[in-house]
């Protein structure tokens, strides 16, 4: 499916991502590694040999990793916004189709490259990393199957993240939808589960916010920024396993989609009908559960904070009807 032109292409539409991704990676792993133990006052330095006991202490846990994972999702989903939204509003995707490549290669190709650039910026700053924990004055806990680890996890997070994003843009109509809808996905979880718990508090639901909680099993399980941001002694099985369906079901979602699309929907909210519905449904659910918490919230010490609750909450489901309903009649040119 590799199609070396549409690859040239590729790679010149959003040349800028190909030396800012790597290069921003190396400042939030290797520079920051390098200041951790050559460039940083000596004090401090001899303050971390001497707390360093265990790899895991020269490694930090793996918090470098995390933070520098978590700007590489970041330039994943801004990648994708650059290969699809950007084409539909500068009235490329029409030329796009009319080349003799299909579709499928088309797509195929734009996420051979986004991978790429993935897999290279990896393999280059964790050979840095490496060498400067190799040099560092805790080399003797040097360890080649973190670095080995830390590389797996962060491509399998890397590539499955930017199936998603790529899905995303395959049945998003304009660019601000896409980056709306790209950003919803990581706050999304967090704030349905702050939602579900004022509903709980008003309605005086016990419910437990520990490590066994359905809370936390809920953001564990949901929340993107929790596989991201895994530090390397907490990576299990079951991040594996939830990242590997979320890889399959996007990347192949994203090329029944894009096979699919209709350039007459290009400006639309959604350009399926189905996911329109979907968005439909959400929004006016969040944001009937959103009016609800806020106008309790201003009665939260009085007998009336349940029948205000329940004022906002039939509020919020006529305004949320409404808002969503202009949203999906308008054609956006950005």
């Amino acid at each position: 499916m590799w199609v070396k032109v549409l690859a040239i292409r590729e790679i010149r539409q959003a040349r800028v991502m190909f030396w800012v991704l790597p290069i921003v990676h190396f400042l939030m792993l290797g520079m920051q590694r390098i200041n951790a133990w050559f460039m940083g006052e000596q004090y401090w330095i001899d303050m971390r040999i001497a707390g360093t006991h265990s790899m895991l202490d020269a490694y930090q846990y793996g918090g470098l990793e995390s933070s520098s994972r978590m700007w590489l999702v970041i330039a994943l989903f801004l990648l994708a916004l650059i290969q699809l939204a950007a084409e539909r509003r500068n009235g490329v995707q029409e030329l796009l189709f009319s080349l003799p490549y299909s579709r499928r290669q088309i797509f195929i190709t734009k996420w051979l490259v986004g991978i790429g650039l993935l897999t290279g910026s990896l393999v280059i700053n964790t050979g840095i990393d490496m060498v400067v924990m190799a040099s560092s004055p805790v080399s003797s806990y040097f360890s080649l199957m973190f670095h080995i680890n830390e590389v797996l996890y962060s491509l399998l997070v890397g590539v499955a993240l930017y199936s998603f994003a790529l899905f995303l843009g395959a049945i998003c109509g304009s660019m601000a939808s896409q980056g709306v809808i790209s950003f919803m996905v990581f706050i999304l979880p967090i704030g349905i589960w702050e939602l579900v718990r004022d509903f709980m508090n008003v309605h005086h639901i016990p419910y437990r916010n520990d490590y066994y909680s359905y809370s936390y099993r809920f953001q564990d399980y949901f929340n993107i920024t929790s596989y991201v941001g895994l530090q390397y002694d907490w990576i299990s099985l079951k991040h594996v396993i939830v990242l590997g369906i979320i890889l399959l079901v996007t990347a192949w979602g994203g090329i029944r989609a894009f096979e699919r699309n209709r350039a007459e929907n290009n400006g639309k909210l959604l350009i399926f009908n189905f996911w329109e519905r979907v968005v439909e449904v959400g929004f006016v659910v969040c944001f009937t559960l959103l009016s609800a918490s806020f106008v309790s919230s201003m009665f939260n010490n009085s007998d009336n904070t349940l029948l205000m609750y329940y004022i906002g909450l039939v509020t919020g489901v006529f305004l949320g009807i409404f808002i969503i309903r202009r949203l999906t009649r308008m054609r956006l040119k950005i």
